[in-house]
């Protein structure tokens, strides 16, 4: 359904947010009941409408289904409180709504709803319907709303918090999704408000362009920011945010830091300084010799140790001795004949097990903290108990075969919803172009990419099993403790609001939700594994697999259980010997 969008000044909509709070706990054992507000700005702001179109879609989605009863109704206008002190299970039944918890009295206004015939979303709040509890969605056809017309009471916010119920809805698990809603300011209906909040749990949501650095230290702090976009930017070291020099003392226009020795022959060369200061130190070594930065003296050079070293023999500086060049793998004596010495060295050890080596030689060892390249690029890696894992995202356009990864980014949702196989998106956020988007946070992958034999992570790497994630959070304190010690520091690049003690830099890059919209970024981060769950039904989908991921947000840690079509952040994990 189209509704006309004004233009508006971001100072208008700036303090227009969602809130999402626990109403109860366990009016069906095991179950929260929640429920849903927009807040407004003036007294008399009217919610006339909650909506989701092609443009604007909106989408719910939980991890258990929701609970509906069986006297409950698709809006809060069908709940009879007569019937309360009888059924007090009906208290925690889902509907829809705009300002009602129950029948309407006086000049409040029954909620009026449509929906598409392509996709209709009403049996989902109908107890006993094929679709009773289960996700729903309005991004097709001709969308779906529910809604009052002007003048009602019930549209107005209330008098104590200045805000408006538009929904209750009661589960076991998790739940996350977008939720589309038109306000007229001041209850003209020509001063229509249309706005889009994503959400993930309980908390304030406040929409894209209502998000900032929040980093007063920044350069593009954002005073008015209510809520931060995890992207602050910072000057060099030595310099302000204007480009001129923390620390000039004699105002030549050079950072003193930059001032030193620039002759790179001199003892005491310093390669950062951009200005001469007249203090190079010169050192003449004698001939064969060089300066040696390390050592602060002069070492032999390799020219004049070979020159040392009589013909067919090389300097080796390990042994610190002439060894004979091998000229062929047959001399296993090394004396530059093939004779019965090598014949009797061969049959000393013929039929014995070769002795396998863990790395090459040439390369040296990998030693966790080390950068590890994949693909071209150098991920930083971090010790975590006794896992290694990268401390970065997965950001390759490869398998490990070298194959390439479908790019959906520009494809539709409907293309995202249904692909089958491995597939990945880059966010898409406004604030952001998709270069400085995939170095911050890499790239966001389905489950189909992870399951594909042709590998998504190096060799000896692998993307992490639940029971490894568990491993990492156990180790750095237990859930209550493990969401500050995961996520990045707000000193960190991207920044966030833990203390990142562990070094994992868990980012919060968002999700490509499975039926196609982006949502999360900057309040949350997700992390597939590769531990399958369960076959269950999503609505167009059919019967598809699910499987465990791991979650970080403001409240902590948690997992998710989610199709094969949803696009998380990947990192992987350093084979156990």
């Amino acid at each position: 359904m189209g509704l006309a969008l004004l233009c508006l000044s971001a100072s208008l909509k700036a303090q227009y947010s969602m809130t999402i709070e626990e109403h109860a706990l366990d009016i069906v054992p095991g179950t929260t009941t929640f429920r849903f507000y927009i807040d407004m700005v003036n007294t008399d702001d009217f919610l006339s409408s909650v909506y989701g179109d092609p443009g604007s879609p909106l989408s719910m989605t939980t991890t258990d289904g929701f609970y509906n009863n069986q006297f409950g109704s698709t809006t809060a206008g069908g709940i009879n409180p007569a019937f309360l002190p009888f059924f007090p299970d009906l208290l925690a039944d889902s509907w829809v709504t705009i300002g009602i918890d129950s029948q309407p009295t006086g000049d409040q206004a029954p909620i009026s709803h449509v929906e598409s015939a392509s996709q209709p979303w009403v049996s989902a709040f109908a107890y006993g319907s094929s679709d009773d509890g289960g996700d729903f969605a309005m991004d097709i056809g001709d969308g779906g709303a529910w809604y009052v017309l002007n003048g009602a009471s019930n549209g107005l916010p209330d008098a104590v918090n200045n805000r408006v119920l538009f929904m209750q809805m009661t589960t076991s698990g998790g739940f996350s999704g977008a939720m589309n809603v038109q306000v007229f300011e001041h209850g003209a209906g020509a001063e229509s408000l249309n706005m889009s909040f994503g959400f993930n749990g309980v908390g304030t949501y406040f929409q894209s362009e209502d998000l900032g650095c929040m980093d007063a230290l920044a350069c593009n702090f954002d005073a008015e920011a209510l809520g931060s976009d995890g992207f602050c930017i910072y000057p060099d070291s030595g310099y302000g945010c204007d480009g001129s020099c923390l620390v000039d003392s004699n105002l030549n226009g050079v950072c003193d830091e930059f001032e030193g020795c620039t002759y790179s022959v001199a003892c005491n060369y310093n390669e950062s300084a951009t200005l001469d200061d007249g203090s190079c130190d010169y050192c003449f070594c004698l001939e064969g010799t060089q300066w040696n930065d390390s050592l602060q003296g002069c070492e032999v050079t390799e020219a004049a140790l070979a020159m040392a070293c009589g013909e067919g023999t090389y300097w080796d500086d390990e042994a610190q001795a002439c060894l004979t060049i091998v000229t062929c793998s047959q001399d296993l004596d090394g004396d530059g004949t093939i004779g019965v010495e090598d014949l009797m060295q061969l049959l000393s050890v013929y039929a014995t097990d070769c002795e396998a080596e863990d790395v090459d030689p040439e390369l040296g060892e990998f030693t966790c903290g080390d950068p590890m390249n994949y693909h071209g690029y150098d991920y930083a890696t971090v010790q975590i108990g006794e896992q290694c894992w990268f401390a970065e995202n997965l950001q390759t356009t490869k398998y490990l075969s070298g194959d390439e990864i479908s790019n959906l980014t520009t494809a539709l949702n409907e293309e995202w919803q249904y692909a089958d196989s491995g597939a990945y998106s880059n966010y898409q956020y406004w604030n952001l172009s998709e270069v400085e988007m995939v170095s911050l946070y890499g790239r966001l992958y389905n489950q189909f990419a992870v399951q594909d034999e042709r590998g998504l992570c190096p060799n000896d790497w692998h993307v992490p099993h639940r029971f490894e994630f568990e491993e990492m959070i156990e180790f750095v304190g237990g859930e209550e403790e493990a969401g500050d010690a995961l996520k990045s520091s707000p000193e960190d690049t991207p920044s966030w609001t833990g203390n990142n003690s562990s070094g994992f830099s868990g980012a919060p890059g968002g999700l490509r939700d499975f039926h196609g919209p982006f949502s999360s970024f900057g309040g949350q981060g997700f992390w597939w594994s590769q531990t399958f769950t369960e076959m269950g039904v999503v609505g167009g989908q059919g019967e598809v697999g699910f499987y465990w991921g791991f979650r970080l947000n403001n409240n902590g840690v948690s997992g998710f259980n989610e199709p094969s079509s949803m696009g998380t952040s990947i990192r992987c994990l350093k084979d156990t010997q």
